[in-house]
């Protein structure tokens, strides 16, 4: 997530790159990110920007990103969807998932297979990010929630 202010959409819509801040009021930075394009969520109160790093490192807008095409899945239903059919099934065939990878994520740190717990870890996270759709917890409440603890 990439916080703005007034000034810092100004500078991100001129210069084509993302430019932040933490607070209203902070010195901005910019994450030397290219912008594609912007568009605003009608899901949430924000503006997606489209982005291309300039550097191919990975980050919590993975994660986001994921988490918004799950959480669309939820609000606009697409038969043959996986997401719609878990979403579907509810918390037995959520949990159910979640259980599953979970203990698959053991078994490859056991083995310390490195690309089986990739794998597995981003399963779980595909079907923890399924679980939060349903219960209408926004991920922006677990960032939050893991900022606090780094503190």
């Amino acid at each position: 997530w990439v916080w703005m202010n007034a000034e810092a959409l100004e500078k991100t819509i001129a210069s084509q790159q993302v430019w932040s801040c933490q607070d209203p009021g902070i010195v901005l930075w910019n994450a030397e990110i290219l912008v594609k394009e912007i568009r605003y969520s009608d899901h949430n109160p924000m503006l997606i920007i489209g982005v291309e790093a300039q550097h191919q490192e990975l980050s919590g807008n993975t994660l986001s990103g994921l988490f918004d095409v799950i959480c669309d899945r939820r609000d606009f239903p697409q038969l043959e969807s996986y997401t719609c059919k878990l979403l579907a099934g509810g918390d037995n065939k959520i949990l159910k998932k979640i259980g599953e990878e979970s203990a698959e994520v053991v078994m490859a740190c056991k083995d310390d297979d490195k690309d089986a717990i990739a794998g597995e870890v981003a399963d779980l996270f595909y079907h923890t990010l399924v679980s939060l759709a349903y219960h209408d917890v926004d991920l922006r409440e677990v960032y939050q929630k893991l900022e606090s603890r780094r503190k």
